[in-house]
């Protein structure tokens, strides 16, 4: 992403993710109406995606940015996940299921999963740290919507090991407002402009991985 000249009074990030929490929650599906075998296949997917790559999409990040705000927002964040071992959380938490996973293998994740991380993983190495703070703010903010639905998909499973997601149901909403000023603060440093932000392409793979894992079956 370009710097500008001038600084935005207005960036609208309020706007964009608000925008972004509603296309996430209405692809979820009606637990109701999903099989147990369907509920497994999307949390092992999401466990597969996020348990190896949110880490070093936030480092990625982090050392990226020049914002002294968005770099805070960033070392605590990375501070959190690593201090309380937030990928063995998630495993634990969807071990529940591989019990009813049946033949279905991890391995299948689509291909279209696959170009989307790529794709994610290029952008949070840009060389400035505005993309990669887009995707974090993305997935803190989404995260309202969609660790719920986990929670209560986990549960339908049987699931008693909920840390996971009662963990970042009492956090997200904190790292959701901090992500957002980080955005701010950085793009305020760099002079980035409205227009410029909304080019950004994080939010629009953040919202198609997610719908390519809760469509998953």
């Amino acid at each position: 992403m370009k710097e500008s000249e001038k600084p935005s009074e207005d960036l609208g990030v309020e706007g964009m993710l608000g925008d972004l929490r509603k296309q996430i929650a209405e692809c979820l599906p009606e637990i109701e109406s999903l099989e147990k075998k369907e509920i497994a296949f999307k949390l092992l997917i999401y466990e597969a995606v996020f348990a190896t790559n949110f880490v070093p999409w936030m480092t990625n990040t982090w050392v990226r940015c020049q914002s002294d705000k968005a770099r805070e927002v960033c070392v605590d964040n990375l501070l959190c996940e690593i201090k309380e071992d937030h990928p063995a959380m998630l495993r634990n938490f969807v071990s529940v299921a591989e019990q009813h996973a049946g033949d279905v293998k991890i391995e299948e994740v689509t291909e279209s999963i696959r170009r989307i991380i790529s794709r994610l993983t290029d952008l949070s190495r840009s060389p400035d740290a505005m993309n990669g703070l887009l995707i974090m703010a993305a997935l803190e903010n989404t995260s309202l919507e969609f660790i719920p639905w986990m929670e209560k998909a986990a549960m339908k499973l049987g699931a008693t090991d909920l840390e996971y997601t009662k963990k970042h149901g009492m956090a997200d909403i904190e790292h959701a407002n901090e992500f957002v000023v980080a955005v701010k603060s950085e793009a305020e440093h760099l002079g980035v402009l409205s227009d410029q932000l909304t080019q950004s392409n994080s939010l629009k793979l953040v919202s198609d991985l997610l719908q390519e894992i809760f469509s998953a079956k």
